[in-house]
């Protein structure tokens, strides 16, 4: 809803600078190009010639190169369409036009805001996920998951690049916010790490024989319910 809400913004805010005069920067040139990289580096070839020779401690992925290309890609497109607003602002300045200075400005710093957080947030690599003999850490969750903690695990398609984890109802009080707000359903997302939905189970089993994976007869992951009749019961 922030993000809709600031997007209508933007627009609104554009056009009423636009009265003006037309953007002093064109970004017509750059859009269908950056699109193009996103869409490249979104492919499966191209994401796995991104990680060759790239080496990792067992266990332990961190953010995919593709991953981190398409959040430049987003922030330079962001940073472009941007870029206008301080232009404005002094466009508007020289003019003696002080509601659309003011707006400009407004506009400019919190644009700019939005695209440091990307930066901070997307841009960077990181740990996104540590499978080990003491559970299963996600940089989506900010904790680590113990084995003993985990009732069972739900797979959908194998073309999925997500599952999630389901918690014993006993372990909770011992979880952050994060997780009890959740009710003990942790969702994973694999897009981000150069594992596949298949790869990723191999590695769970590896780590605990023990764990109970239940795949779902029906696409798409949803919201499990113990004893609901699209889920297969049986480890697989």
């Amino acid at each position: 809803m922030f993000v809709l809400a600031f997007a209508v913004g933007f627009v609104w805010l554009t056009s009423w600078l636009d009265d003006m005069g037309p953007p002093p920067i064109d970004t017509g040139f750059w859009f269908p190009v950056l699109m193009l990289v996103l869409i490249v580096v979104d492919r499966p070839r191209v994401r796995a010639w991104l990680e060759y020779g790239r080496s990792s401690k067992p266990g332990q992925w961190r953010t995919t190169r593709a991953t981190r290309i398409a959040a430049w890609c987003s922030i330079l497109l962001m940073g472009w369409y941007g870029c206008n607003l301080p232009l404005w602002a002094h466009q508007a300045w020289k003019l003696g036009d002080m509601p659309r200075f003011a707006g400009a400005a407004a506009g400019s710093a919190a644009w700019f805001a939005v695209i440091l957080l990307a930066v901070l947030r997307r841009a960077r690599t990181r740990l996104e996920l540590v499978i080990d003999e003491q559970g299963i850490f996600a940089a989506e969750w900010r904790c680590v998951v113990p084995w003993r903690a985990i009732d069972f695990v739900l797979a959908a398609r194998k073309e999925d690049d997500s599952m999630r984890f389901v918690l014993k109802p006993d372990a909770l009080a011992g979880f952050s916010d994060f997780v009890r707000r959740r009710n003990g359903f942790l969702d994973l997302d694999l897009a981000a790490t150069p594992l596949t939905a298949s790869a990723a189970l191999d590695a769970l089993r590896a780590a605990c024989p023990t764990l109970e994976i239940r795949r779902l007869r029906s696409a798409g992951l949803v919201l499990p319910v113990r004893g609901a009749t699209d889920i297969v019961e049986a480890d697989l």
